[in-house]
This record gives C-alpha cells, sequence and structure tokens, in this order.
C-alpha cells in the first residue's frame, strides 16, 4: 500500500511539472549575432566605396544589391546563407580571388540601387561582379535566378564569379548589355593631420639647430626674458605659435639672465630688457642675419599679435646682426648678472 502511494505521489508531481512547463511563457529568442570575421560582410551605404576601392583593383568585387523594398531583418546582420557558400569557393587561408559584400537592406540598398540605376530589380536582389580600375570600373549583372537559394544557385553563382576571375570584363557600348560602368559612391572622410603647435625653451644646445640650421624654418620668434634659464613660457608666445601653427616658424623663449653676449649681438641691453619685463625678438639667418625686435610685448598678447602680423607683412623693419647670436651654457655665465 505504501509503494502504491508513493508511485501516485510521484505521478502527480510529474502532471504539476507539465502543466507548469506548458503554462510558461516561452523564452524570447536571441537576436542573431553578426559574424566577427563574415565571409560576405554587410556594408552600411557610406561603407561600399572602401569595399570597392580598398583592396586589389585586379580582384573582382561580387554585391547583391537587396530590392529597395525588401524589409527582410536578416540583411542588416549577414548576407544570405547562398551567397555565403558562394564566397567560400573565393578564399583559401587569408588569400581571396574575389570579394564577396552585400548592401544592407532599406535606405542603404536603395540610395545604391539609385547609383547604379537599374531598370529592373529583381526581388531577391540584383548581383553584380564589379572591376574596379583607374577611374569608375566596370560591373557585370548576373542574370541567372537566385530565387530561393540552394545548390544551384551557388554552382551557378560560382560559375559566374570564376568567369570574371579568369576573363575580366570588357565594357560594352550596348545599351542594353549586362556589362555598365561602376558608378561613384562617396568616399569615406579622411582625418587630416593637425599641426602642431612648435614651441619651446631655446637653450645653447638647440638655438643653432632650431633658428638657424639646414633644417631650421624659416623664422625664429623668441621671448626674451629678464630671468635664468628654466622660466615658463610667456602666454604671448604661446598664443602666437597656435596662432600660426600652419606657418614655417619656430617659436620658443630664452631666460637671458647672464647671456652678455647673446644680447649684445643683439643689440639688446640687460636695462632694456629689465624695464620692459622682457622683449620679443624675430631672427632671420643665411648669409645676412637680421632681427626684429618688439621691446616689453612679452606680457601683452594683443601687441605681440599685431606686431607679428607687421613681420608677416613686410612692414617691420629689420636690423643687420654682425653675426649669429650664441647662448653660453651656465657654467661660463657672466657670474655679476647672476
Amino acid at each position: 500500500m505504501r509503494i502504491f502511494h508513493a508511485l501516485v505521489l510521484v505521478a502527480s508531481v510529474l502532471a504539476q511539472d507539465e502543466e507548469a512547463a506548458e503554462q510558461a511563457p516561452e523564452a524570447p529568442k536571441e537576436p542573431k549575432k553578426p559574424n566577427k570575421y563574415p565571409l560576405a560582410p554587410v556594408l552600411p551605404y557610406l561603407k561600399v566605396w572602401s569595399f570597392l576601392h580598398g583592396d586589389s583593383s585586379k580582384m573582382p568585387k561580387v554585391l547583391l544589391v537587396p530590392h529597395p523594398d525588401s524589409k527582410n531583418p536578416e540583411l542588416d546582420a549577414e548576407a544570405p546563407t547562398w551567397f555565403s557558400s558562394a564566397a567560400l569557393a573565393f578564399k583559401s587561408g587569408k588569400k581571396k580571388t574575389a570579394s564577396f559584400g552585400v548592401i544592407a537592406a532599406g535606405d542603404d540598398a536603395k540610395r545604391a540601387a539609385g547609383r547604379f540605376a537599374f531598370a529592373e530589380h529583381d526581388e531577391e536582389g540584383v548581383v553584380l561582379a564589379c572591376l574596379p580600375a583607374d577611374g569608375t570600373g566596370v560591373c557585370q549583372r548576373y542574370t541567372g535566378s537566385v530565387k530561393g537559394g540552394g545548390g544551384d544557385v551557388v554552382r551557378e553563382l560560382r560559375r559566374f564569379v570564376q568567369g570574371v576571375v579568369d576573363d575580366g570584363l570588357e565594357k560594352s557600348e550596348s545599351p542594353d548589355d549586362t556589362t555598365i560602368a561602376l558608378p561613384t559612391f562617396p568616399e569615406p572622410d579622411r582625418p587630416r593631420k593637425q599641426p602642431t603647435v612648435s614651441v619651446q625653451e631655446i637653450d645653447h644646445e638647440n638655438l643653432a639647430h632650431k633658428c638657424f640650421g639646414p633644417a631650421a624654418k624659416a623664422l625664429c620668434v623668441l621671448a626674451l626674458l629678464p630671468s635664468p634659464r628654466g622660466a615658463p613660457c610667456p602666454e604671448s608666445v604661446t598664443e602666437l605659435a597656435r596662432r600660426h601653427k600652419h606657418d614655417p616658424i619656430q617659436f620658443g623663449w630664452v631666460g637671458t639672465r647672464g647671456q652678455t653676449d647673446f644680447l649684445s649681438t643683439l643689440t639688446i641691453t640687460r636695462d632694456m630688457l629689465s624695464a620692459g619685463g622682457g622683449a620679443i625678438v624675430a631672427l632671420k639667418g643665411g648669409r645676412r642675419p637680421r632681427a626684429a625686435l618688439l621691446e616689453g610685448g612679452v606680457g601683452d598678447v594683443a601687441m605681440a599679435k599685431m606686431w607679428m602680423d607687421d613681420v608677416l607683412g613686410g612692414g617691420m623693419q629689420y636690423i643687420k646682426l654682425k653675426g649669429l647670436p650664441e647662448l653660453e651654457p651656465d657654467g661660463l655665465l657672466d657670474k655679476e648678472e647672476l
């Protein structure tokens, strides 16, 4: 009797579990994740140019352009199975003899179809084999049916692409021919390299190289400070460097305390610098070295900008120098001025 009751209890529990399982809502299906390295990637409209022209121009590019009215959401994640299967025949390891891609459905496909200006657009999409060359390049439309996919579709598409790989394409003059010119697509934005702001402290080791050497820029603009070496760069020079970062000018600053010979070559006295809190000088080397001086402009950004405009505009009077100025190392500086 006890065995009978135990069996009845087990059967009751199993029945309850089955009933609960039937009433439980189905778990939502997880969206299909795109393959990280697909044989035929899905291409947004703005990536079509890179697909067509990014690899070797001698390699055929096989494009599937979905119908503009296609609402198939799977085409936003991956290419149709039959298209990827055809692509597999043209890839061995990392080497490819033809590159396959499918344009994303919806607006992307509509914009791409408008570029090709198809007279007719099959519901399953249009397959094109393109050879981008110098200029626009050439495409040939696959005229076989891809409806339903399957082994026959894959084999016929492979045969068509292999013919393009082996024999290439020639543009026909007949408007009814399946060979058409490859239209242009928007090229990707290429970030421009931003010029660096050229400003640094000048001392006895880098003065000749930065201002007068073979690789020196056309003009050297320096803030002359009455302080010793190691003082911070004045704001006026930093602003000039930013403002003229596209011009061939080397900007910098010099701590001139103890640099008697350097100041003498520039016809500047220590009292002149001390009275104005510094000065700014524009130096030109070469066979006839010369300099233009702005007294007291170190602390005035607006004055420094106006002076710089005069220097570049040709309205500045330069003084001829007897030779190139030189800076002394700390151990040889005038001890009375330190």
